[in-house]
């Protein structure tokens, strides 16, 4: 259908999207999805805000796309969706399977830049196919930096390239990542006028890359975003749910170390009621270490030495540091997730209680359906988060249970104490939930316009401090066959994440390369080819503060015995952070021992499997764990890592139907041969 028919004819577009919509989604679009193919896709006017309450489908945005491509060939052939939880992505790549299936498999690349698919380059293979990219904050944004983590020097360019131009970057949740949004499209600066990102600087250049943010909470011209409009209240679906009841009660404030106690007794609390219907409780804690100690209270809960407790096999925990293998096995869990996941679920009184303690990790996107929710104090930018995972089709009455922390105001001489700006936000959120009975969307859209308009800033998480972007900049970046330090070329991260106060952060893998003879001797630019070719997975890595990190390999090591330290105490630990670099156990060891963490300090570790120290059944790190860590992939490790230590061929990780990209071959005396192989060729023996 071409453009002019499109716009001679609306009734029979809007029929033509309808009837798409149905085929490729199974659902029929709602209101408002109609309204901004209408009247912004097909027309090529994109909004530069979307601002939609939680829980109306945002990510089928990718289905608004697709179809409005389909007749509307001006519009980007790449659409990027960018979101920065893991579980999200994951969720999000889900549907753009399905639109896959539906709309064609040959029409259309799906990459994942996260978690077990782990970018499988079809996006990059055929750069005239129409694609959708699907990943975090990090790995797009180094990508469109030229500086792709985890991605090899000569792969870089293509990244960056493919990504900012003929694109559509959807930021979803766009407040969580303001240092990233900045980047993407610069800010106001006092007077009006604003400050470059990437959007404005391809002004004018091929094809320059679009973006559109979707946050209720974002910076925009409150003429151009896309909002509800009154007549989208005519939809039976978007009514329920922007009218969802979540009643809130507040806590007496409770003593640090009587906050995981009195958590963990409302929600038990909230599932021995007789009176409410539905029973999956989710409680959000802000620290990880909670969320575990409150989990295991829940657990044992009336328990005895011979008899388990009733709520025994009835807890999970969703944090942030877990890692990626466990939290992905975590969402398919059958008995406690699938029954927070199940969002059309109207559950019937005396239905058995599940509880899923997290932390933020499951604040934002993720399509998780609770009754009732306990949550201790946070921002009210991250609480209205968390609002989003209960009672999100509105088919219930959820209860809401805030239980604060005392604040203490003074110092330990009693001397008046400045609040951080955090805690300040805290207070301040406190203050403007405080007599409110009832969270609907419908109730918080009304809030933030009157009631919390003056003081809505205020009480939200306070951003980082944000660097902004120059022409210099893009053109050092670019440099990318320049692989040695280079004067003006500074990391990414503080352009993607800003410079935060947070604690520096270290990310660990654990691969059996490592431990086979011969690894060691391997040159630097081996070992990163190597890596380029059998890429570390996220879903192999966990990422926790580096000062956790510390004490870990500390204790780790002391928990080993003399045979064990002795056996990999030379093996190399690979540290990725502006390059490549190798060190030894022994030597990280040494350093941690003298409080020197600049090795590990916001660095990218793998490690040699044999040195463990990781709970394989709750994917945290455990200086006791007895088992070793063994690869995940369909290929071991040990398998792989013959082609380099033992000369030996080895196959690639497999495919989804078995096949593999190429062999790998180590002679006695040259260089590793990496040659592709036949579609359907089996591994050597």
């Amino acid at each position: 259908m071409s453009n002019e028919h499109t716009t001679n004819q609306p009734e029979d577009c809007a029929s033509m999207f309808m009837r798409q919509f149905q085929l490729l989604t199974d659902n029929p679009p709602m209101s408002w999805q109609e309204r901004l193919f209408r009247d912004h896709f097909i027309k090529n006017e994109l909004p530069p805000v979307v601002d939609l309450p939680t829980g109306l489908g945002k990510t089928m945005v990718m289905a608004i796309w697709l179809i409005a491509r389909s007749i509307n060939c001006k519009l980007p052939r790449r659409l990027i969706y960018v979101v920065d939880r893991r579980t999200v992505v994951d969720q999000a790549t889900d549907l753009a399977m399905k639109l896959r299936d539906r709309f064609g498999k040959n029409k259309l690349a799906i990459s994942t830049l996260r978690g077990q698919l782990a970018d499988n380059r079809e996006w990059s293979q055929d750069p005239s196919k129409l694609a959708i990219i699907i990943g975090t904050v990090d790995l797009i944004g180094s990508g469109l930096l030229f500086s792709g983590y985890r991605s090899s020097y000569k792969r870089r360019p293509l990244e960056g390239g493919l990504l900012g131009q003929d694109s559509l970057l959807v930021l979803d949740e766009a407040h969580l990542s303001k240092p990233f949004e900045q980047l993407l499209v610069g800010r106001k600066r006092e007077g009006g006028t604003r400050e470059n990102g990437i959007e404005q600087f391809q002004s004018g250049q091929g094809t320059p890359m679009k973006v559109v943010r979707m946050s209720a909470t974002t910076e925009g011209e409150d003429g151009n975003r896309f909002k509800l409009e009154q007549t989208d209240l005519n939809d039976g679906i978007i009514e329920k749910r922007f009218k969802a009841p979540k009643r809130l009660t507040i806590e007496p404030p409770a003593e640090k170390s009587k906050l995981n106690d009195t958590l963990k007794s409302a929600a038990i609390a909230l599932a021995r009621s007789d009176s409410l219907k539905g029973k999956r409780i989710v409680v959000f804690v802000r620290s990880p270490d909670d969320a575990t100690k409150i989990a295991e209270s829940i657990r044992k809960y009336e328990s005895t030495r011979n008899k388990p407790g009733p709520f025994a096999d009835s807890v999970e925990v969703l944090t942030g540091t877990m890692r990626g293998l466990e939290r992905d096995e975590l969402l398919k869990k059958k008995h406690v997730l699938k029954r927070f996941l199940d969002g059309d679920e109207v559950p019937a009184q005396g239905t058995p209680p599940v509880f899923l303690i997290s932390t933020s990790a499951g604040e934002v996107g993720f399509d998780l359906n609770g009754d009732h929710m306990v949550s201790d104090q946070t921002t009210i930018d991250s609480f209205i988060q968390r609002l989003g995972r209960v009672n999100r089709r509105g088919t219930g009455d959820a209860t809401i249970i805030l239980i604060p922390e005392v604040i203490k105001r003074t110092d330990k001489d009693g001397k008046p104490r400045k609040l951080d700006p955090l805690e300040q936000a805290v207070v301040n959120a406190l203050d403007l939930l405080t007599g409110q009975s009832d969270l609907s969307p419908k109730t918080i859209d009304m809030l933030k316009k009157n009631a919390w308009k003056d003081g809505y800033v205020k009480a939200c998480s306070p951003p980082p401090t944000m660097v902004d972007l120059t022409d210099i900049l893009l053109d050092a970046w670019s440099m990318t066959s320049i692989t040695e330090p280079m004067p003006g070329r500074p990391e990414v991260a503080p352009w993607i994440r800003g410079i935060a106060d947070d604690l520096p952060q270290t990310t660990m893998a654990w691969r059996a390369e490592l431990d086979l003879p011969g690894f060691d001797q391997l040159d630097l630019e081996t070992i990163e080819e190597w890596f380029d070719t059998h890429r570390v997975l996220t879903h192999e890595t966990l990422s926790v503060p580096t000062s956790v990190a510390a004490k870990w390999f500390a204790d780790r090591w002391d928990h080993l015995d003399d045979t064990q330290k002795s056996e990999v105490s030379s093996r190399s630990i690979i540290v990725d952070r502006a390059g490549l670099k190798r060190v030894t156990v022994k030597e990280v060891i040494n350093q941690v021992g003298r409080k020197n963490t600049d090795s590990i300090r916001n660095a990218d570790l793998i490690l040699p499997a044999s040195f463990g120290g990781i709970d394989r059944g709750k994917g945290l790190l455990d200086a006791e764990a007895p088992e070793i860590p063994k690869d995940e992939s369909k290929q071991s490790a040990e398998d792989r890592a013959k082609a380099l230590a033992l000369g030996q061929a080895a196959p690639d990780v497999a495919d989804e139907h078995g096949r593999y990209r190429e062999l790998i071959t180590k002679p006695e005396d040259g260089e590793p041969d990496i040659r592709p192989i036949g579609s359907g060729a089996k591994p050597p023996n």
